[in-house]
């Protein structure tokens, strides 16, 4: 346990490194500054991006060959909750699949959010048919 937090705390300080010199080489900001804005937990962009914002995911893993990619656009309806169109492709080496549908991302209840989609799907061996995704997450 000690060196999964190890890794983890390492992890934040290089990407905390990273957007500091980021800021200073690209936005010419001094060092104090870039601190400031890596370190504020009030930017008023972010929370505008956090609020209205479903997350995009691109996932790679090293164990094995598979690629997903998950974009999804939305409009948030209320708070911290979207809806809007989704789109996803799962690629190994033997199988492929595409996903065309919408989603409402943001729901929650006792606890758990809930992310609802459904839609048109499509596997490579020319197998289509309809799709329904029901996920449900706790936040850490």
């Amino acid at each position: 346990m000690d060196a999964e937090i190890a890794v983890l705390a390492r992890l934040l300080a290089e990407s905390y490194a990273t957007q500091v010199a980021w800021r200073c080489r690209e936005l010419k900001e001094t060092f104090d500054e870039a601190d400031r804005q890596v370190r504020a937990p009030d930017d008023p962009e972010w929370q505008r991006r956090v609020m209205t914002q479903p997350p995009d995911q691109l996932t790679w893993s090293s164990l094995s060959m598979l690629i997903e990619a998950n974009p999804e656009a939305g409009y948030a309806v209320w708070d911290r909750v979207f809806i809007g169109p989704e789109a996803s492709f799962y690629r190994t080496d033997d199988y492929r699949e595409l996903r065309l549908g919408a989603h409402v991302t943001g729901l929650t209840w006792s606890g758990w959010n809930w992310r609802l989609s459904g839609g048109f799907m499509r596997v490579e061996d020319d197998r289509a048919g309809a799709y329904v995704g029901v996920t449900g997450y706790l936040r850490m």
